[in-house]
């Protein structure tokens, strides 16, 4: 069930190779015609283009690999249907933004910045020559608030439509609104799954394009019984996989599913899915403590975490050629889903977990738990290991469990908070956030409990329009409530303090807990501890850590995670010019 490598790993173990920022950015890979003209979608390039040319909207199912997210924008653009203006490409997650700008960057043969540019929350890479624009959803729906017709763009595509995230599904409503008001407007719809009936019955008159993928098989194992552990059957996944290609036998780990054992190929990039930051950052630690004293002739191993609030010099490390020598462990969250391909993974370890925000309306909490995946995520995971070759998925579950699991994930909107969607709406100008045109209406108990919390925050007026300050805490990139407090705290006089605490409070957990330290990890944080409550620790966290500019010796010291404290620091920055560009002055 997972535990044959156990004792054997903490015997032979081996040093973790660790890259300086950018190296690996040097022995980037040069991507030429042929590699891309190899791709499935190029066979269908004259039919997508004769697709969106003739139809206002156009639904493009693309299979894993297919290469739809790359080359579609170009063909469109080279086609001349940009009409001098920009084409806008939407993706749930900003790694997938900023790594797929950077690929059509580099095939085009431009700066990124430049003709291809991003656009993600934080950060803007794009300006008035930019004709290609990668951004999150949501910050799509954020440039709708300053110009509701996006009179920028000629044609708006929307990627990875099938995942249903809350500002998908907004930004589904809003593009069947300004189809009406603008004629010159072109709208794609670009999904991995055949599921899109539902795109093509929403959008009336829309026509659908099938395009196969570029896949190879991929063997699928399973675990002989349940794990009780998925952060240390991950790393023992990734020792026996390890050490099976070094030559090291031991006794079998997974139950192979309709292959035979002795035909498993163990070379390539190992892909782990984990749930979280934490996770990822335990099990990285752990890879390093059992790879201490592997044979001499097996393979370095390279880890590279992957997760939503990484730096993202640090997140395009994941795409960076492994070097010789070395075998590249990357470890993410299901941000490593979809849209991203990273190069020279062959093996993909899938510890079967997601963390997914949900909100209770009758509590009005939303929590951030980790559950098991559903049979679509589990195979696009699986789908990772066969995009440049064959490879194999280890599931750290048994097959069984696999049968049970629900076919499709929830869509966003019917499990989160409606607050800051009907803010936004609001914000908009659409009068009535109920009747808007969801492709899936959320709860009725969710939408109340938004307009009775904006109310309550002073958002909106009694007459349920937008109040002064409603407009204001459109404006930042902040939940509601958190918006509401900076606003509050510059009547009290108290910005700054705010300003600290609200940008901890936008990073995960920066308290770091080594399991063989936790009691000197313990007295770190009681150095800053206060009665006033967790509210001020946190201020004297980043309090401290000003005072030291940064200094990552300082955050080891303290048992501080860096990452999320360089990530606070720079949200803090980000907030500050939103109340720069309100008027407000800042100390």
């Amino acid at each position: 069930s997972g535990r044959p490598y156990k004792g054997r790993c903490k015997e032979m173990g081996h040093s973790v190779v660790q890259f300086k920022e950018g190296e690996g950015r040097k022995r980037r890979r040069q991507i030429n015609a042929e590699e891309i003209r190899t791709l499935p979608v190029y066979r269908e390039k004259d039919d997508a283009v004769t697709l969106v040319r003739d139809h206002r909207v156009s639904v493009i199912v693309g299979e894993t690999g297919s290469g739809k997210t790359t080359q579609i924008p170009k063909f469109l653009l080279h086609a001349g249907l940009s009409k001098g203006r920009c084409i806008a490409i939407t993706q749930p997650r900003r790694v997938a933004a900023m790594s797929v700008a950077r690929r059509v960057a580099d095939e085009m043969g431009v700066e990124v910045g430049k003709e291809v540019g991003y656009t993600v929350r934080f950060d803007d890479r794009s300006c008035r020559e930019t004709k290609i624009k990668f951004m999150t959803d949501g910050m799509l729906l954020r440039e709708a608030m300053l110009h509701p017709m996006l009179q920028s763009y000629s044609i708006i595509i929307v990627d990875e439509a099938h995942e249903r995230t809350l500002h998908t599904e907004i930004l589904f409503g809003l593009l069947k609104d300004l189809l009406q008001k603008r004629k010159n407007l072109h709208v794609v719809l670009m999904s991995a799954t055949i599921e899109a009936e539902r795109f093509l019955t929403f959008f009336e008159g829309s026509r659908l394009l099938f395009i196969e993928g570029r896949k190879f098989p991929v063997d699928t194992y399973y675990c002989s019984s349940p794990e009780s552990d998925y952060i240390d059957a991950t790393v023992t996944a990734v020792m026996q996989v390890h050490l099976k290609e070094a030559g090291v036998e031991d006794s079998s780990f997974f139950k192979l599913n309709q292959v035979e054992q002795a035909g498993v190929q163990y070379e390539g990039d190992i892909l782990c899915f984990l749930p979280g930051q934490e996770d990822i950052e335990v099990a990285e630690r752990m890879i390093l403590e059992r790879s201490r004293a592997l044979p001499k002739h097996a393979l370095k191993l390279w880890t590279v975490p992957l997760f939503a609030s990484l730096p993202m010099e640090q997140q395009m490390r994941a795409f960076d050629p492994t070097p010789n020598g070395c075998r590249k462990v990357v470890l993410a969250t299901n941000i490593a889903e979809t849209s991203l391909t990273i190069p020279g993974i062959r093996i993909v370890v899938d510890a079967g977990y997601v963390k997914v925000r949900q909100y209770s309306a009758a509590a009005k909490i939303e929590t951030l738990r980790a559950q098991p995946v559903s049979k679509s995520q589990a195979n696009q995971r699986g789908g990772r290991a066969g995009r440049e070759a064959p490879g194999i998925c280890i599931r750290l579950y048994t097959e069984a469990t696999y049968s049970k699991l629900e076919e499709n994930s929830k869509p966003e909107i019917e499990r989160t908070s409606m607050l800051g969607v009907v803010l936004q709406l609001k914000a908009i100008g659409v009068r009535d956030p109920v009747t808007f045109p969801y492709l899936q209406p959320p709860p009725k108990k969710a939408l109340l409990t938004a307009f009775t919390g904006l109310l309550e925050l002073g958002a909106l007026t009694n007459e349920g329009e937008l109040s002064e300050d409603g407009k204001k805490m459109a404006s930042f990139p902040l939940d509601p409530p958190l918006a509401r407090v900076l606003l509050a705290s510059a009547e009290y006089g108290c910005l700054d303090e705010a300003l600290s605490v609200i940008a901890m409070l936008s990073v995960d957990n920066v308290f770091v807990s080594p399991g063989d330290k936790r009691g000197e990890a313990e007295e770190a944080k009681r150095r800053f501890f206060d009665n006033a409550g967790d509210t001020v620790v946190l201020l004297n966290v980043y309090r401290g850590f000003e005072s030291v500019r940064g200094d990552a010796e300082w955050c080891r010291d303290h048992f501080l995670n860096v990452r999320s404290m360089k990530r606070a620091q720079k949200n803090s920055k980000a907030v500050i010019c939103c109340l720069l560009q309100l008027g407000y002055a800042l100390v």
